[in-house]
């Protein structure tokens, strides 16, 4: 049974054709103007334009506690992925992207993850502190969480860098138990603000 997405943005052509690249991808979508949108539907993602600063319709849309919330952005920076991630959105994607990197953003999401461009990881590295002093990662843990980050999805990575996709896994819930991360999105954070991910770590 594929997801209930409903998309709110204020563009009227935008929503429709959003929602006609949705159902063409499997998705049952549907559209909406407001926040009583997501009061009044069924979703259990909800793809929603988020202007930052102002968050206030995503706190909104997330007060309904339906499901997930995708805010679209009109730009990737740091302080509007801060904005929306702060204001509860489970995940981050630009209103201009293609159908199928919307599409990818929702099955992130509904898996607990997100992808962030390698740019924007770099930017978050770069304002941020550095790790413990006794925490250290193998060349090996680097490359597997520097393949997570690209939000490949795990049997890819495996195949990648050659392991099973059980040991993948097995590898991966060490990464995250070292981090003191409970998933793939925050073991990411945090190797992004320890900058565990700089090409001389």
């Amino acid at each position: 049974m594929s997801d209930s997405v409903l998309v709110i943005h204020g563009a009227p052509a935008y929503r429709y054709g959003l929602v006609l690249g949705l159902k063409e991808l499997g998705f049952d979508a549907c559209e909406g103007e407001t926040a009583e949108a997501a009061e009044q539907a069924e979703w259990d993602v909800c793809l929603l334009h988020t202007p930052t600063p102002d968050t206030s319709l995503l706190t909104r849309v997330r007060q309904s506690g339906q499901g997930l919330v995708i805010a679209l952005v009109d730009s990737l920076t740091v302080d509007n992925c801060r904005d929306v991630i702060g204001a509860g959105a489970h995940g981050v994607a630009l209103q201009d992207a293609d159908f199928d990197d919307i599409a990818e953003a929702l099955r992130l999401a509904r898996w607990g993850e997100t992808r962030v461009p390698v740019s924007l990881l770099r930017t978050l590295v770069d304002a941020s502190p550095a790790a413990p002093s006794g925490l250290t990662l193998s060349q090996s843990e680097t490359d597997v969480l520097r393949q997570l980050a690209s939000g490949r999805p795990i049997a890819d990575t495996a195949a990648t860098l050659g392991y099973s996709e059980r040991q993948m896994y097995r590898l991966a819930r060490g990464i995250y138990f070292k981090l003191g991360a409970g998933n793939r999105s925050e073991a990411i954070a945090t190797a992004a603000r320890w900058r565990l991910l700089d090409d001389s770590s």
